[in-house]
Parts: structure tokens; C-alpha cells; sequence
């Protein structure tokens, strides 16, 4: 397992390059621009996407994967709070079953892990620019090391915009254990959390979140423990009528502004694009 886990590292570095090159070229070529027009002036397509970060810092080596530095991170909300609709969580879910065009054009923010520079980089950043977000708590792990949020910081967050759900208790990969052991991080640490933060917990995130990581019965248990929605990481927007037991995202990187551009509009998830990346085992 641990083999595979670094030929998938080495697989997704190779195919994030790839796609920093390609962004290089759509951006500057004006590809890009015209993809959007086309796609929102005379189709009248609009994009409802939700961006999963982990961490923000300027030490960017420590987790070179999964952190996006504090300027890059103020460069995209500033696009965000100019360009789009930031929405909550909530606002997202009533959003997906209805007729309107209340999904339009909207973006959601989350993070997962619960890392402590969220409240110390990401907060002020999303504060500035007036910007809900939600952050996915692993309940055993707050306050347990110098990383991870502690209650103190969550509860000042929780009280200026920013929600919580459920990462599990212990980030345990949920199709590899039972699933009476799966129910258990399910819903222990729904009851866990809504403890710790006085508050209703209805959103979940599975770990790992690729659709190996988890399987129907872990589902079945997400539903059964009461939550709204749960989030996975397969690559995708939002669409009326989804699972949202199954919701995609897209991962965030620490990239320049004009790659975080070229990836909202949407033109790898276009048919000819995901076609290759499922082909190539890249969504």
C-alpha cells in the first residue's frame, strides 16, 4: 500500500506539471478566454465549484503537496470576492435541488485536516475579503499537537463565517476498515464535535476522498449518522441533481494566479479533457 501511495505522489507531480504547462499555454494564447465566452455567453453554462485547500503558509517545503503560500492564497480570494459568489456549505446543499439559478456562477471554499495555520494565515486572509469557508475537523486530533487547531482557535473562527464539519476521529481510510469501525468514526465524531462546538455538525469529509477510499456502506453510514452532505476529492463542479453523499472538488495547489484562473473556468473538466484524465487515471 505504501508503494502504491508514492507511485500515485509521483503519477499526480508528473501530471500537475503537465497541467502547469498547459494552464501556461490556454492563459497566454487567450485560449482560455475563449473557452469562457463561449461557454458562458453562448451556451449560457455556469460553473458551481467547491475548492479544497489544506494548509496556507510560507513553508511551503514542509508539505510542498497540499500547502499554497499566504500571497498566493490572498491573490485567489481577492479573484474569488471580485469574480464569483462565494457561498457557505448551506447555501450550496438548498442550491443543488432547486430550479433557480441560485448555484450560478458560485464558489465554495473548504479545508481539510483543521491545520493551525488556517486560523493563522487563512482566517485573516478570508476575513479581509469578507469570505465564508468551512473547515473539516479530525475530532480526536484538536489541540493534540502544535499542527491542529485547538478549541480556543475554532471557536473564535466559528463566531466570523467559517463552519465545521467532520473529518472522522482519526483519519482512518474508511473503505479499509470494517465497517462497524467506519460507522464509529462516522458518527462518534459527529456527536464529538457537535459537543466540543455547541452546534448542529452536517457536513462530512471523507479522507483520502478518492472513490477508492470509500464505498456504498461508508455512505450508507455518512447518511444514516444524519449529516446533509459529505465531500469526496474526485476532481468535478457541482451540478443540480448530484449525490451529495459523492460531492467533488477541486484540490488547490500553490500555484500562480493565472493556473488557479484557467482552473475554475472549467475546461479540464470539458469532455475532451476528462475523457484523457480518466483514460489516464489522472481525475
Amino acid at each position: 500500500m505504501e508503494r502504491f501511495e508514492k507511485m500515485e505522489n509521483i503519477k499526480h507531480k508528473i501530471s500537475w506539471s503537465i497541467g502547469a504547462v498547459l494552464c501556461a499555454i490556454f492563459y497566454y494564447c487567450g485560449i482560455i478566454w475563449v473557452y469562457t465566452f463561449v461557454q458562458k455567453r453562448i451556451l449560457k453554462k455556469s460553473r458551481t465549484v467547491v475548492l479544497m485547500y489544506h494548509r496556507v503558509g510560507d513553508d511551503i517545503a514542509k508539505d510542498s503537496e497540499i500547502t499554497v503560500s499566504n500571497a498566493n492564497f490572498d491573490e485567489q480570494m481577492k479573484f474569488l470576492k471580485n469574480k464569483f459568489k462565494v457561498i457557505d456549505l448551506d447555501s450550496l446543499i438548498d442550491g443543488i435541488g432547486k430550479e433557480s439559478d441560485s448555484l450560478s456562477a458560485s464558489i465554495a471554499i473548504t479545508f481539510d485536516d483543521g491545520y493551525k495555520d488556517n486560523y493563522e494565515n487563512a482566517y485573516p486572509i478570508l476575513r479581509k475579503y469578507q469570505l465564508p469557508a468551512a473547515i473539516f475537523l479530525v475530532s480526536r486530533l484538536i489541540g493534540n499537537n502544535g499542527e491542529i487547531l485547538n478549541l480556543e482557535e475554532i471557536n473564535i473562527m466559528k463566531d466570523n463565517n467559517i463552519d465545521f464539519g467532520s473529518h472522522t476521529l482519526s483519519h482512518k481510510i474508511l473503505a479499509d476498515i470494517g465497517i462497524d469501525d467506519a460507522r464509529k468514526e462516522v458518527t462518534s465524531s459527529k456527536v464529538e464535535l457537535a459537543q466540543l462546538l455547541d452546534r448542529e455538525i452536517k457536513y462530512f469529509a471523507y479522507p483520502k476522498g478518492k472513490k477508492r477510499h470509500f464505498n456504498e456502506q461508508v455512505k450508507l453510514a455518512v447518511k444514516e449518522a444524519g449529516y446533509k452532505a459529505a465531500f469526496s476529492t474526485e476532481n468535478g463542479e457541482i451540478t443540480r441533481g448530484c449525490d451529495v453523499f459523492e460531492l467533488k472538488r477541486i484540490g488547490m495547489r500553490n500555484y500562480p494566479l493565472f493556473v488557479f484562473k484557467v482552473r475554475l473556468s472549467g475546461i479540464f473538466e470539458s469532455k475532451l479533457f476528462y475523457f484523457v484524465r480518466k483514460k489516464l487515471k489522472l481525475t
